[in-house]
């Protein structure tokens, strides 16, 4: 199974604004202002990018590892211009398969891929325009890496058609739920996660994504680190899955010179 599809969003740039002053912790709506407001300023500021990528994908059968593929390629994130707007679309030059190099054009393989995780996963957990499919709770806060964070809930509305995934060549609409862990002071979503439910052969699909902050061209943002992804075949005997585990780095901005190629 590959996915390619949502293009969701990529990152919030940093709040102009402090939570200091608040004398209470703000309600749901108060957060969700504030982080849609960043989302939108850091569309705006976001320079067409390249990265290094390192993907590591497993398929597992009963605890077993049965297949395993190291990739290493050449990220690249630009914007497209559409009837819709504009969007990001992810493209990979891979330049190595379990450290070897490999042919220019050769395309990324399995076992398990996950597109969209970069470019626009934010997007569509936050804006305005794909908020009004979903619901939010403040869950509380947490710890994160020795930090206090906000714990924000979310969940798709049942019946809603406006957020999908492409399985394969199949535009579907799963259950989605998870959680966002969002930093009171800057208002920057530090960990996004999230599990689809109801997909094709009883599978689920958990997602992590880590923000870290980069600088590209003297602008501080934050952006991706790692995206892990599990699919689970549930109910499976002996128990079925495939992981995905996506490392970045060397966040740069993108030039004509890069070569990349679109698959």
């Amino acid at each position: 199974m590959r996915h390619k599809e949502i293009y969701w969003a990529l990152s919030l740039q940093v709040s102009t604004c402090s939570l200091s002053a608040w004398q209470k912790t703000p309600d749901i709506d108060q957060i969700l202002t504030r982080v849609q407001t960043n989302l939108a300023a850091f569309d705006a500021a976001l320079p067409d990018f390249v990265a290094n990528e390192k993907v590591v994908s497993k398929n597992v059968v009963g605890g077993i590892v049965r297949q395993r593929r190291e990739t290493e390629s050449l990220f690249t994130c630009v914007r497209a211009a559409g009837e819709a707007g504009s969007r990001l679309i992810e493209t990979r030059e891979v330049l190595a398969v379990d450290g070897k190099p490999v042919k220019k054009g050769r395309k990324a393989k399995g076992p398990y891929l996950f597109g969209g995780a970069v470019a626009s996963l934010l997007h569509g957990t936050f804006s305005v325009k794909t908020s009004v499919f979903q619901k939010y709770k403040f869950a509380g806060e947490e710890t994160l890496d020795g930090r206090r964070v906000f714990d924000i809930a979310f969940a798709t509305k049942d019946g809603q058609t406006g957020l999908a995934l492409m399985v394969g060549s199949k535009r579907i609409f799963p259950k989605d739920s998870g959680r966002a862990l969002v930093d009171p002071e800057s208002m920057q979503v530090l960990r996004l996660e999230r599990t689809f439910t109801g997909l094709p052969n009883s599978t689920e699909i958990t997602l992590i994504v880590d923000y870290s902050a980069v600088t590209i061209e003297g602008k501080s943002l934050l952006l991706p680190k790692t995206v892990t992804s599990e699919r689970r075949e549930i109910g499976s005997k002996p128990p079925r899955s495939r992981t995905y585990t996506a490392e970045y780095s060397g966040y740069r901005k993108f030039s004509v010179d890069t070569a990349i190629t679109y698959h």
